[in-house]
Parts: structure tokens; C-alpha cells; sequence
């Protein structure tokens, strides 16, 4: 009988990689055979691409709706929600937007992605200012080939670089109910979810 099972050739591994692709296979399965990992990976990844194809478009027309839950799930939804700096309905909506594939985050994971983004631009940018005078200096001294060193400054600006910048994309996908709460008014594109708990029936 013929085999019809397709064979995947990976280059461009490196030992180190494999060995720690191998640990993690032997941590999940029990086995350093990498092909059950691998597998995950690509239907993770496969699942990943469907997930964001099927994600609904946050531009089309907005409509309102009512709900009612539950007095004491809105008690703790109302806690949870003022933990994390926010109202009962946007934390509502998120998890909402959550469930049908596009994630929002919350004011507290923004102020801290935020933050850490700042701080990791100014790293960069002293990083940067460091290696230019470190080049200039060595440079200056007759050198024509520049040192390691200063090869893994550029790699590690480049990192930083593209850290802050891949943050930064997720922040504006992750704050569209945010900044369209932001700018308010009728002109807003988010719909507005009321939340009232649910009454007793009269006895």
C-alpha cells in the first residue's frame, strides 16, 4: 500500500534549537520526537490564521442591546471591572469582542503595555547613543573591522525595535472599544450595552 503522508523538511535549525524544541516535545509528550510538537504548532498556527480570517469587522454598523443578569453576577462583574479600572459595560463588551476572536484589553493591561513601551524606547534610544560614541571612539583609534560588541548593541536596538513596534500594533488592535468610547458623541462607532439585574417574580 502506497503511503500517502507527506514528508516536512525544516532547515535552518540550529542545534541549540532543536535540543530546546526537543525538551519541550519531551515535556508535553513524553518523547523527544518533534513531530507531534511540530504538528501542534502548525495546526496552533492553522487555527491561529482561521480564527483572525473569521474575526468580525469592528467598522460595519453598530446596534445597542439589553441585557439582564443576575443581581449578584453584576455585583462581582461591577468589582472586577472597577479592579481594573473600567465600567460593568466595557468590561461586558470586551469579553464579548474576546469570544468572537478579537481581543481587547483592559485599561489596566493598556496603562502597563504603555508603560513598558515607553521605557523600552528610551532604553533603545540610549542603547543607540551608546554604540555611535562606542564606534566613533574605536573608529578613531584605527580599527577597520568593528568589534562583536558592537554587533550585539545593533541586535539588541533592532530587538527593542521591534518589540515596542509589534506592541504597539497589538495596542491598536486591542483598544478599539477604548478609543471609540474616547471620542464619544454621536458620532461614535460603539454600541452602548445596558446592564440591569435580573428581578425576583412577584409570588
Amino acid at each position: 500500500m502506497k503511503n500517502t503522508e507527506d514528508y516536512l523538511r525544516v532547515r535552518g535549525v540550529s542545534a541549540e534549537a532543536k535540543a530546546k524544541l526537543q525538551e519541550i516535545a519531551f515535556r508535553k509528550f513524553g518523547t523527544r520526537n518533534l513531530s507531534a510538537l511540530i504538528r501542534e504548532l502548525i495546526a496552533d498556527e492553522i487555527k491561529g490564521a482561521e480564527n483572525e480570517k473569521n474575526s468580525p469587522n469592528l467598522n460595519t454598523k453598530m446596534r445597542r442591546v439589553q441585557i439582564s443578569i443576575p443581581e449578584s453576577c453584576l455585583q462581582q462583574i461591577e468589582q472586577i471591572a472597577e479592579s481594573r479600572f473600567a465600567t460593568p459595560s466595557f468590561f461586558i463588551t470586551t469579553l464579548l469582542y474576546e469570544k468572537l476572536g478579537v481581543k481587547q484589553f483592559q485599561v489596566d493591561e493598556v496603562e502597563v503595555l504603555r508603560a513598558s513601551n515607553y521605557a523600552l524606547t528610551k532604553i533603545g534610544n540610549n542603547i543607540n547613543q551608546i554604540a555611535r560614541a562606542f564606534n566613533t571612539i574605536v573608529l578613531a583609534q584605527g580599527v577597520v573591522k568593528l568589534p562583536p560588541i558592537s554587533r550585539d548593541m545593533e541586535k539588541l536596538k533592532n530587538s527593542i525595535k521591534n518589540h515596542t513596534e509589534k506592541v504597539l500594533e497589538l495596542l491598536n488592535k486591542g483598544t478599539v472599544i477604548m478609543e471609540s468610547r474616547a471620542r464619544g458623541g454621536r458620532g461614535s462607532n460603539q454600541k452602548k450595552i445596558t446592564v440591569s439585574p435580573t428581578r425576583k417574580p412577584n409570588t
